[in-house]
């Protein structure tokens, strides 16, 4: 069965600048595709050639298995039945929520167009609003609106582009659950793009990691989480602890643990990474507190090691002991090495 949706080995490029480089992705039929990025790593560029808003320079975009998109060939946006949701909403102020949701529906019969909108209405919780104009409506509730008015004309793909950055955390918490619960319920490819990597775990069904225009890894996000394939992959799912140095017998020596390597031959330069949440300080006296600070049910522990001059960051339950020096300690999974590339010693 082809996947919803389908990139393979799509380029973009600026005149010398690449936005896109060799992008091969799928997306499945139902279930959320999570993009995860920082600014410039071609996040919004993905978006823009999958709606048809730009081409590509190689590859192709499928949907359906429908070739939308290959060099010198564009479907335009009308065509492919890609909706779209933005940060800022995009409604037509001058349209009551009930409009702004009809709008995409112009090829239906008025009275089956007004039945389309208000089922999608009520299957965003807003039917009591929809003769509301978007000033007098919420955030999250005009984001309710954008998220039904894309979904209203049944899209073959829904591109969404960090949607919920500019809402508090309990709209963003529930719109969160709505969008997801909507992409199980309806056909078509759901691709969520954001710089957040907590977002991005909780809305991946599948997730991607992109920088520099490249696609850097991409699996189901439990696995992506435990073992990302690069330092890029680890670093972009949540802040680490890292090291560089040499790998000696086997293992990389830190200041405060040791790393195996055993894949890594002797005199490989590498990097030792361990996720803040995975490392865990108790009271003891080899390395120093120097700082601790709430972070709500946990607090954040700077760890020093006065010898080196290192400092890393841990994790640990709130309820915790004072200390002013302690012992740490990580799981061995948890302990990931990863070669400098063309770095040897």
């Amino acid at each position: 069965m082809s996947p919803a949706l389908a990139l393979v080995g799509v380029s973009r490029r600026y005149g010398p600048l690449a936005g896109l480089r060799q992008v091969t992705l799928s997306a499945p039929d139902k279930g959320v595709l999570a993009v995860l990025g920082a600014s410039g790593s071609g996040k919004s560029t993905l978006l823009r050639v999958i709606a048809g808003l730009e081409p590509v320079d190689e590859g192709q975009i499928q949907l359906s298995g429908r070739v939308v998109s290959r060099r010198g060939f564009t479907e335009p946006p009308e065509a492919r039945r890609v909706g779209l949701v933005f940060q800022d909403y995009a409604l037509f102020p001058h349209m009551t929520a009930v409009q702004n949701v009809r709008f995409g529906l112009s090829r239906d019969p008025p009275q089956k167009r007004a039945a389309i909108a208000n089922e999608w209405l009520d299957a965003v919780g807003l039917a009591a609003k929809a003769n509301a104009y978007p000033h007098e409506l919420s955030g999250g509730e005009q984001q309710r609106i954008a998220l039904a008015r894309a979904l209203a004309p049944k899209p073959s793909a829904l591109l969404l582009d960090e949607p919920f950055s500019g809402l508090d955390p309990v709209l963003r918490s529930e719109l969160r659950d709505l969008t997801r619960r909507i992409a199980k319920e309806t056909a078509g490819a759901f691709v969520f793009v954001t710089h957040d990597a907590e977002e991005a775990l909780f809305m991946a069904d599948h997730l991607a990691v992109m920088a520099h225009g490249r696609l850097v890894q991409a699996d189901e996000p439990r696995s992506l989480y435990e073992r990302p394939a690069t330092l890029a992959a680890a670093a972009a799912l949540g802040p680490v602890n890292q090291f560089e140095g040499v790998v000696r017998e086997g293992r990389l020596a830190t200041p405060f643990l040791d790393f195996p390597a055993p894949s890594l031959t002797d005199g490989t330069r590498a990097t030792a990474v361990v996720r803040v949440e995975a490392l865990a300080a108790t009271p003891g006296q080899r390395f120093l507190v120097a700082e601790r600070r709430p972070q709500g049910a946990r607090d954040l522990v700077m760890v020093r090691c006065e010898k080196s001059g290192v400092l890393w960051r841990a994790l640990i339950p709130a309820a915790s002991p004072a200390m002013a020096r302690c012992e740490v300690s990580a799981p061995p999974s948890s302990r990931l090495v990863f070669p400098t590339p063309d770095s040897q010693s």
